[in-house]
C-alpha cells in the first residue's frame, strides 16, 4: 500500500474514541426548566384574573378545536356532573339568609336604614351563588332564602329597605332555574314553601 494510505490507517487506529455530545441532554434539561417556568407563570397569571376574565379564557378553550378543546369540554362536563350530584344543604342556605338579614338588628332604626344596602348586597351574592347549583337544587335553595326573608317583618327598617330588591331577584332566579328543571318530583316542598312566602308577602303588596 502507498505510504500515505498506511499512515492514515495507522492514525485512525490510534485516535481516541469520540465522546458523546452532551448537547442533547443539556437541551432537554433547558426545555424542562423553561416548561416549569412557563407553568408557574401561567398559574400566577390565573390567580390574578377576574372571574369574567377566567370565563373568557375557558370559553376560548371550549371553542377551540383539537385536543385542547376536547379536554376543556371534558373537564367542564365532569365538573357539571359533580356539582349537580352534590346534595343541597337547605339548612345552611336558611342560616346564611338569616345571618345576612339580621346582621343589623342591634343598630338604631336610622343606622339600619343607612346600612341596609349591605344586606341587599349579601342577599344578591347568595342568590348568585344559588344559581350555580343544578336547577332543582337552585330552586330549593332560593325557596329557603325567600322563606327566611318573608319572616323578617320584625326587622323594622331593614325589612322596608330589602323589600325593594331581593324578592324580585329571587323570583327572577327561580324562574330561570325552572326553565331547566328535569326532575319536578323533588320540588314539592319548595313549591309549598313559595306559596307560603307569597301569602306572607302579599300582605305587603309584594306578590311575586
Amino acid at each position: 500500500k502507498p505510504r500515505v494510505e498506511v499512515d492514515l490507517l495507522r492514525a485512525q487506529n490510534t485516535m481516541p474514541p469520540k465522546r458523546k455530545s452532551a448537547a442533547p441532554e443539556a437541551s432537554a434539561s433547558k426545555k424542562t426548566k423553561e416548561s416549569t417556568s412557563t407553568d408557574a407563570e401561567a398559574l400566577q397569571t390565573l390567580q390574578r384574573l377576574s372571574a369574567d376574565e377566567m370565563r373568557d379564557v375557558l370559553k376560548s378553550l371550549v371553542a377551540s378545536k383539537g385536543a385542547e378543546g376536547a379536554k376543556a369540554r371534558e373537564l367542564l362536563l365532569y365538573k357539571k356532573k359533580a356539582m349537580e350530584s352534590k346534595p343541597v344543604e337547605l339548612k345552611q342556605w336558611g342560616s346564611a339568609a338569616h345571618r345576612a338579614i339580621h346582621q343589623l338588628d342591634r343598630l338604631r332604626p336610622s343606622q339600619q336604614c343607612d346600612q341596609a344596602g349591605v344586606i341587599h348586597g349579601d342577599l344578591s351574592k347568595l342568590v348568585a351563588e344559588a344559581t350555580r347549583l343544578s336547577p332543582e337544587n337552585a330552586v330549593q335553595a332560593l325557596a329557603r332564602v325567600a322563606g327566611v326573608l318573608s319572616h323578617a317583618t320584625d326587622t323594622g327598617e331593614v325589612f322596608k329597605s330589602i323589600c325593594c330588591g331581593p324578592p324580585g331577584e329571587i323570583a327572577e332566579a327561580i324562574t330561570e332555574s325552572l326553565e331547566s328543571v328535569t326532575d319536578w318530583s323533588v320540588l314539592r316542598d319548595a313549591y309549598e314553601q313559595l306559596n307560603r312566602v307569597n301569602e306572607r308577602l302579599d300582605e305587603y303588596g309584594m306578590y311575586e
